[in-house]
């Protein structure tokens, strides 16, 4: 994404606002992006995004979207492992995720813990934001861009009653983990009733987290790991916005040469060309997925976005061991 000119987000706090030096930080921020697209003061950043643990519609396959649905007990439970597992991986600084790479453990063991957790305004991702947040000794802040995909008709009906009564919108939302498989016409159409497009929510997603990179970064924390809980919709378009990249980027390894995770894995393992071959699984409750953003163009604001670890849930045990994420029908 492209911007000549920026305004820091109006974030709501769940916990105190931030200090008066953080409010003159944003204001440096402004300034700087202001008329000087390409002033990127950071040289790569790890984003660590974490789906919502379960709720009661996830458990009926019933779609969410807007639609403000609180964690059930799995759900709970599986926030506090996710918790349990973030904490352990920033405290050792390593990554033991089946998905980690060398160079995930690398810029890991450079990264300091965050302060804030960005996190939907929605309570199921908030609500899971707040458990990493209390293991880490962080804080809450919420954005909307972090919000799930606005499926306006399709809220609320389970998928088999969506498949049928709302054919046309079902056939794009069936497609929301495909990655860089997704048609142009289909990207960019949104969902009947109001609702948005992936287009939409890919835009908004990637803003919101460049924002937060940009914000950290021009607070002295350059180093810092970014930390986002958010939605499987929202999920799915950075996924699409990392494999759109990739297939016209040449210095970045291609997507199939990630390490196999059982639980959440890649099912095609070999190096894949650029022809949109590899499958992605599903991203489940309260998967950990880590990203790599690194300024691209110093003439422009663009980042690159790349994946180092996708949607690991070997964390989740036991009764904590999430449902399919698959919608097909």
């Amino acid at each position: 994404l492209s911007h000549t000119s920026w305004d820091p987000p109006s974030y709501m706090y769940i916990f105190p606002p931030a200090s008066m030096a953080a409010a003159a930080a944003a204001a440096v921020l402004k300034r700087t992006f202001s008329g000087n697209a390409g002033a990127l003061p950071f040289s790569s950043r790890l984003v660590m995004v974490v789906r919502h643990g379960e709720t009661d519609w996830n458990a009926q396959l019933r779609v969410q979207g807007r639609t403000d649905i609180e964690l059930n007990d799995t759900g709970l439970s599986q926030a506090a492992a996710s918790a349990v597992a973030i904490a352990r991986m920033i405290g050792s600084r390593r990554n033991d995720f089946q998905t980690s790479t060398a160079e995930t453990q690398s810029l890991l063991s450079t990264s300091k813990s965050p302060s804030v957790i960005y996190t939907s305004t929605l309570k199921r991702a908030r609500d899971t934001g707040v458990a990493i947040a209390d293991a880490l000794g962080s804080t809450i802040r919420t954005d909307p861009g972090l919000n799930e995909w606005n499926l306006g008709s399709l809220e609320g009906l389970t998928k088999d009653e969506a498949s049928v009564s709302c054919h046309e919108d079902w056939k794009i939302f069936r497609q929301w983990c495909d990655g860089g498989d997704v048609s142009a016409e289909h990207a960019e159409t949104p969902i009947s009733g109001d609702g948005e497009s992936m287009d939409d929510v890919r835009h908004r997603s990637v803003a919101c987290l460049e924002t937060a990179i940009k914000q950290s970064s021009l607070e002295n924390h350059d180093d810092s790991l970014i930390v986002a809980v958010t939605h499987g919709g929202v999920l799915g378009q950075l996924l699409r916005h990392c494999t759109m990249e990739n297939n016209h980027r040449d210095d970045l390894p291609q997507q199939g040469s990630l390490e196999r995770n059982t639980s959440a894995s890649i099912t095609n393992e070999t190096t894949v060309q650029p022809q949109h071959t590899t499958k992605y699984a599903r991203a489940a409750n309260a998967c950990i997925s880590i990203f790599l953003v690194t300024p691209g163009d110093t003439k422009t604001s663009q980042l690159q976005w790349s994946i180092l670890s996708w949607a690991d849930t070997s964390h989740l045990t036991g009764d904590d061991k999430p449902i399919s994420a698959h919608y097909e029908k």
